[in-house]
């Protein structure tokens, strides 16, 4: 018996230098901040408690950003075809409930004029019967494999 299974890796993460030099901003104000605030440093400076509380402001930034960070990177997953299925993250859809599934450019209109495109960029769309939606950016997959591939197993005997 013929056993189809397709693995398609994103090929990059949110998770990278900027990330961790964001998490490095963040456990360095938070220090500075108590330091600041506990007057260990800078005695004598009349706008300490300024400081202090600007470097706690950052720190508090920071954290947020990474943590949204790290919270949307365990979104993009690996996506994987099976026989019958195609599964990412906790999803796993049967072929017989994908509806239709495309490529779609998503273009990006300028603030000033609706005539300027400023950006496009290109998303997989997959529809199910049940009229969910579920889109892979080409930030994070390749779109001619996925299509490709998606292509060959929709077309399996099931």
């Amino acid at each position: 018996m013929f056993a189809f299974l397709s693995i398609i890796a994103p090929h990059s993460t949110p998770v990278n230098t900027q990330f961790y030099l964001i998490v490095a901003a963040c456990i360095v104000c938070i220090i500075l901040c108590f330091l600041l605030m506990t007057n260990r440093i800078l005695q004598s400076f009349n706008l300490r408690g300024l400081l202090g509380m600007l470097c706690g402001f950052i720190g508090l930034v920071s954290l947020g950003a990474s943590v949204l960070t790290f919270v949307h990177a365990q979104s993009i997953t690996d996506v994987t075809l099976e026989n019958k299925s195609v599964r990412f993250g906790s999803e796993n859809i049967p072929y017989k409930e994908i509806r239709r599934h495309y490529v779609k450019p998503l273009i990006q209109q300028s603030r000033y004029s609706a005539q300027i495109s400023t950006d496009t960029s290109m998303v997989y769309v997959l529809e199910t019967i049940d009229k969910r939606v579920h889109l892979f950016s080409n930030t994070y997959y390749d779109m001619q494999e996925m299509k490709s591939v998606f292509d060959e197993a929709l077309k399996l005997p099931k």
